[in-house]
């Protein structure tokens, strides 16, 4: 079932299926003003189809919430029969990625094996930079991964660029160096020694760059559909959303929520301390909320970005403060 079906179709449904209020929206206005920060969410009752919009169309970067289309494209095919969960995949030093995640201090040294599902896991769970990566490269790279999701109509997710080649954009460097002499130790003195107004000027590009975006709306739309199993199989959705429920980081779209709330969601940040005068922030987060009182369920994507304030923690901050305005919103629906 297509997504653009979807949306046409909800386009055309009566009034009742939309939840939205003049109050939240400035709610949110003063969220966007007090944290200097432009936000755009979607979020949708999965089972009424009620819904709320604001800025859902706007492009945000998504960070490491591209993790999520990815593990979707990944579990696409092992239901083909062309990738296998207990498959051993090798990974040498060469793939220790820069940012969060624990398996960069074990790839110091060659002649490390995992299986599909052991890089799965820490990807989802813990936001790992490396076994993402190497999941993206095992599944064919970006434009696998876009083709993809065009295919199914999510037009507005861009996969452009792995987290190591975002990052190869942003460090200063005239030339990339060889993959093949990446380390995580040589990538450090690389940025550290890179004339500081060239990464500036790369990481103003970045924030202006069209790639590896997304839209509220689009990316609430692929959680919609991972918990309705319209993209994979019902066992493969529930695995990924086990993961998800496990996810480490609890300080964004639940934050304010009650405690009895669970959710299954993926974060994505992008900033950089190391580029000095630059203050461009991202933060995001998508999944689906478990609505206590056999209520339903939410599937949501939220985003902040701003081109003055770079501190995750107030992006954090705002994420829930909107989440829970829209929670609300929703729920007196109901």
């Amino acid at each position: 079932m297509k997504y653009l079906f979807i949306l046409l179709l909800s386009l055309y449904c009566s009034s009742n299926i939309f939840a939205s209020s003049n109050y939240t929206t400035r709610k949110i206005d003063k969220i966007e003003k007090l944290y200097q920060t432009q936000i755009g969410v979607t979020a949708i009752h999965v089972e009424t189809g009620k819904f709320f919009n604001y800025n859902q169309d706007k492009k945000f970067k998504m960070g490491s919430s591209v993790k999520l289309p990815i593990a979707i494209y990944l579990l696409h095919l092992v239901e083909q029969g062309k990738i296998s969960l207990g498959q051993m995949i090798h990974l040498d030093t060469s793939d220790s990625a820069l940012g969060s995640g624990m398996l960069r201090y074990y790839l110091r040294y060659p002649g490390l094996s995992m299986s599909v599902a052991n890089l799965l896991e820490p990807m989802m769970l813990i936001s790992d930079n490396s076994t993402s990566d190497a999941i993206l490269h095992l599944v064919g790279g970006p434009q696998k991964v876009l083709l993809y999701l065009k295919e199914n109509g999510f037009e507005d997710i861009y996969v452009a660029r792995s987290i190591m080649e975002i990052y190869a954009d942003t460090s200063g460097l005239e030339v990339t160096p060889q993959k093949s002499t990446w380390t995580r130790e040589k990538w450090l003195k690389w940025r550290e020694d890179a004339p500081k107004n060239l990464k500036k000027e790369q990481y103003q590009k970045f924030y202006e760059d069209p790639k590896d975006t997304t839209s509220p709306r689009h990316m609430a739309h692929l959680a919609l559909d991972l918990y309705n199993n319209s993209l994979i199989s019902k066992s493969h959705s529930e695995l990924l959303l086990d993961i998800m429920k496990r996810s480490w980081d609890g300080y964004r779209i639940n934050r304010y929520l009650p405690k009895n709330v669970q959710i299954a969601h993926k974060t994505g940040t992008w900033w950089d301390n190391d580029v000095e005068g630059a203050k461009y922030g991202y933060c995001g987060d998508v999944g689906i909320i478990y609505l206590p009182s056999n209520k339903g369920h939410i599937a949501i994507a939220i985003y902040s970005m701003s081109d003055r304030e770079g501190d995750s923690k107030k992006h954090s901050e705002a994420i829930g403060k909107v989440t829970k305005l829209v929670f609300d919103e929703i729920i007196s629906d109901l």
